[in-house]
């Protein structure tokens, strides 16, 4: 890794962490049909699929979240689950790394710290295969956490008929950007190989508030609203 290739790994890092992920999940294909071509065009085959397939489960898990079939049209972008990505072992073990965030407008929601771990909950739950335990922070977490549904694994994907490996965790220390970067080779590569779940959506997103919400009687704040099913705006 030359010095250009360094300024360019460290800047792609701060960049990272400075969208304050608070959970890392690490996906596995394992049997999944990919090409495992060493080729360019192969490879791009093996990037291309790995984001179709880790849309699909994450548009399962919107749907689970927010309690309605139709995430594009009734949730607003800024509301939807946010990651940032990386597919790494192109053309020998494809894998992804992903590290979820909350895109800024929500992050300066009043109720983003309970938002947060709501969200976080639900991913330590459905995004996990049992090839590794939680981690005992996080086994705490979901224990304490009051006033949330208990989803199971198999109500995003079943990680056993796919062959994936699947293993989340919340983060606590700024070493996961580093974690995802550790194969960066050049900025054309990355860019490649990176991406966003946003990118993936329909081009028919919802960008206005979400339909689906409670209003604050203070303040006109309006947020969803996760103690009960999600009803139409009237």
């Amino acid at each position: 890794m030359n010095i250009e290739t360094k300024k360019l790994s460290r800047a792609w890092s701060a960049f990272i962490n400075d969208q304050r992920p608070y959970a890392a999940t690490t996906i596995q294909f394992n049997r999944e049909p990919i090409s495992y071509g060493r080729v360019r065009s192969g490879n791009a085959r093996d990037v291309a699929l790995a984001k179709r397939r880790v849309s699909e489960v994450v548009l399962r898990l919107e749907k689970l979240f927010f309690n309605t079939e139709h995430v594009g049209y009734r949730v607003a972008a800024d509301d939807r689950f946010e990651a940032f990505c990386v597919v790494e072992k192109v053309g020998v073990h494809p894998h992804v790394h992903i590290g979820w965030f909350l895109p800024e407008q929500r992050r300066k929601a009043p109720l983003c710290k309970i938002d947060e771990r709501l969200r976080l909950c639900t991913i330590l739950e459905t995004f996990n295969r049992g090839h590794r335990p939680l981690e005992v922070r996080d086994k705490v977490l979901l224990n304490d956490t009051a006033k949330r549904e208990v989803f199971q694994p198999s109500a995003v994907a079943n990680w056993q008929a796919l062959g994936w490996s699947v293993f989340s965790s919340s983060i606590e220390e700024q070493s996961w950007p580093s974690y995802m970067l550790k194969d960066f080779r050049d900025a054309e590569d990355f860019s490649d190989h990176s991406f966003f779940f946003s990118e993936l959506r329909s081009l028919n997103q919802r960008t206005k508030p979400t339909r689906f919400y409670s209003i604050d009687p203070v303040t006109g704040h309006r947020s969803l609203n996760f103690d009960k099913p999600l009803v139409p705006k009237r």
